[in-house]
């Protein structure tokens, strides 16, 4: 899991896996729209539809699923909403991101007559309630009377919302979701509130253990205490780990441990990743050669050894340092 946004990371891991995801879109959308969805053919559909410029604070992730009874397909578009305040816009910025979606709709299916309808879903955890609109005509600066009027001539939709800060932990244990999906619903509402949420891990005792029962579960809580690693900035507290320990059992202990090792391990390999990085730019600036910005931050954020490897011998002979970021076969050690 990526550490340039845990929040980001977490929500992508967990809910790119279709089991996770159909308990989160059916627990959101309403009944009589989830009732109409054929589930089982949910599809996660490649790409992202965020500004470039926003995607430290949004990830999104694009369902398609058919219609019961139909060969009509939906999409169902899902955005992770994190910052502290509720986004006023966001139904202006979701329209954007809509209208992406469709003209990547007809780029791919260039003989369609009509488009595929689009359900937005926001998933806040912010720490206060969301107060924003969720209606897109009422951003329209209109009285109400003249906003009926106008209703037929300009675009209107409404998207569902998933606001974390509405939900205690009994409204969360009672969905009809997978146990990593519930916890990581947990883990996004509470990891970023200080220590106080872990007196509650208890309550959750027994979705840890269903978890860990799961062939895939060690990992899966792994990637949980990972991501309360990354969200607090520093390794898991003794008090964390103590109540993690209490509410699942003794199996914690082992994988804390084994995530820890990992850790240290990973540490290591980012500090001479750092190293190399360094070196390579000391190169390039001792022979003259300019160094811009999206240079500069590709090398100082490449992690893998052998790729800084390749590129710390081909630093010493390009005529320009984008160069030495060049795909090529090289590049590849």
């Amino acid at each position: 899991m990526s550490a340039v946004n845990p929040h980001d990371s977490l929500v992508r891991t967990v809910f790119s896996d279709l089991e996770n995801a159909v308990g989160e879109l059916r627990s959101v959308l309403p009944p009589a729209v989830a009732d109409r969805l054929e589930w089982a053919t949910l599809k996660l559909e490649p790409g992202s539809f965020v500004d470039p410029e926003l995607r430290d604070r949004h990830t999104d992730l694009l369902f398609s699923v058919n219609v019961k009874s139909r060969r009509q397909q939906v999409f169902i578009y899902v955005l992770l909403e994190h910052q502290s305040s509720p986004d006023h816009w966001m139904a202006l910025r979701l329209l954007r991101y809509m209208l992406r979606i469709w003209e990547w709709f007809l780029t791919n299916s260039p003989d369609a007559k009509r488009l595929p309808a689009i359900l937005p879903l926001v998933l806040a955890h912010g720490p206060r309630r969301w107060n924003a609109p969720m209606e897109f005509l009422t951003l329209m600066d209109l009285p109400e009377p003249t906003r009926k009027v106008l209703r037929p001539f300009v675009p209107n939709f409404r998207y569902a919302l998933d606001d974390l800060a509405r939900f205690d932990d009994a409204a969360l244990l009672s969905r009809a979701m997978t146990e990593y999906a519930k916890l990581t619903l947990f883990f996004l509402q509470n990891a970023r509130s200080g220590s106080g949420w872990f007196t509650r891990l208890g309550t959750w005792g027994d979705v840890f253990r269903a978890l860990l029962r799961r062939p895939t579960g060690a990992r899966a809580l792994t990637t949980l205490v990972h991501y309360v690693s990354l969200v607090v900035d520093g390794p898991v507290s003794e008090e964390f780990r103590k109540a993690l320990e209490a509410a699942a059992g003794p199996e914690v202990k082992e994988v804390v441990m084994t995530w820890a090792e990992t850790l240290r391990s990973e540490g290591e390999t980012r500090g001479e990743a750092r190293g190399r990085a360094g070196m390579l730019l000391e190169i390039l600036t001792s022979r003259g050669l300019v160094v811009t910005d999206p240079v500069r931050e590709q090398i100082l954020g490449c992690r893998d050894l052998a790729t800084l490897r390749a590129w710390g011998l081909r630093a010493v002979t390009v005529a320009s340092a984008e160069e030495v970021v060049a795909p090529g076969p090289s590049a590849a050690g």
